[in-house]
């Protein structure tokens, strides 16, 4: 048997069949051998680019998954923050109009704070300030429902004191002072608004403070005026006061502190304030909107409220 295999032999190697005939070697394609390395390797290609695409797919659904992922979690956390807020502003709500049954000195308890007016988150951080603080010299920037709160303080708990409201708004001046306290020390005052340019932005302010705060010293300064929507720096009146018309203890107050406009206004009043050395402390009330309290070391208590 061994005999015949050196003689003549035949063996398979890999896709060549080996002939061997009186110890000479012929090599020959194995066409079924080959056939079937060509179908193995179309089905690994086939495989391979299965593979390929189920992983790139895979991959592109993971990216999409995670990028819907944090879309809905931003918009969940947005959504959540919302309530929150106008959770606060109802808290807030509940406890003013809690507090000023109690108040003598507040006649007309009937505030509607609603829409562009002052919220209910503005008027209480006011109220303690008012009550607490007792404030001699008030300048009010913008008339509305805070100015129910200020005019009657300054009517009948504290006729001492000297408010001095401004708006530019004839018409909205003769209907609030149908719901106002007339008093000597109650001046509500029409200024018309000037367009200026500040970093290559327009902007407006009221026209000519200077004859009326001239050397007065306030202690307290409401910013809800003139309109600030759309605007890069609007309220900047208050940039003209510091420091000569500043009480040694002060409190300064900007409504709307969450817009972008406001918050550019916000940032020059912090420089404005540094630059002359004053010291301060801030927070920011949130609820539906935000007001930004800026207070002399004296006042750091408002914090807690």
């Amino acid at each position: 048997m061994k005999i015949l295999e050196t003689i003549f032999s035949v063996k398979n190697r890999n896709i060549h069949k080996i002939i061997t005939i009186c110890g000479i070697k012929i090599k020959l394609r194995n066409k079924t051998l080959i056939k079937e390395k060509q179908k193995q390797a179309f089905i690994e290609y086939k495989f391979k680019n299965l593979e390929n695409s189920v992983f790139d797919k895979l991959s592109s659904m993971k990216e999409d998954f995670n990028t819907f992922s944090n879309i809905a979690n931003t918009k969940i956390e947005l959504y959540l923050k919302c309530i929150q807020k106008q959770n606060e502003e109802l808290f807030k709500g509940m406890i003013f109009n809690n507090l000023i049954q109690n108040k003598d000195w507040i006649k007309n308890k009937e505030f509607i704070p609603t829409k562009g007016a002052a919220t209910y988150s503005f008027l209480y951080i006011l109220l303690i300030i008012l009550d607490k603080i007792q404030p001699e010299n008030i300048l009010e920037f913008g008339l509305g429902q805070t100015t129910k709160l200020t005019a009657q303080y300054a009517k009948f708990k504290n006729p001492n004191c000297n408010l001095q409201t401004i708006d530019h708004d004839e018409n909205w001046i003769n209907i609030m002072k149908e719901e106002l306290p007339e008093a000597e020390n109650i001046n509500i005052i029409k200024r018309d608004l000037e367009s200026f340019d500040l970093n290559n932005s327009a902007n407006d302010k009221y026209y000519n403070l200077q004859e009326i705060t001239e050397n007065v010293q306030y202690d307290l300064i409401i910013i809800d005026g003139p309109f600030g929507f759309n605007r890069t720096y609007p309220r900047t009146n208050i940039l003209d006061l510091i420091p000569q018309n500043l009480a040694n203890d002060f409190i300064i107050i900007l409504d709307d502190a969450e817009r972008i406009g406001e918050k550019n206004t916000a940032k020059l009043i912090f420089e404005k304030l540094d630059s002359n050395n004053i010291k301060y402390g801030k927070f920011y009330q949130e609820a539906s909107k935000t007001q930004l309290i800026i207070y002399s070391e004296k006042y750091q208590f408002l914090k807690f409220y």
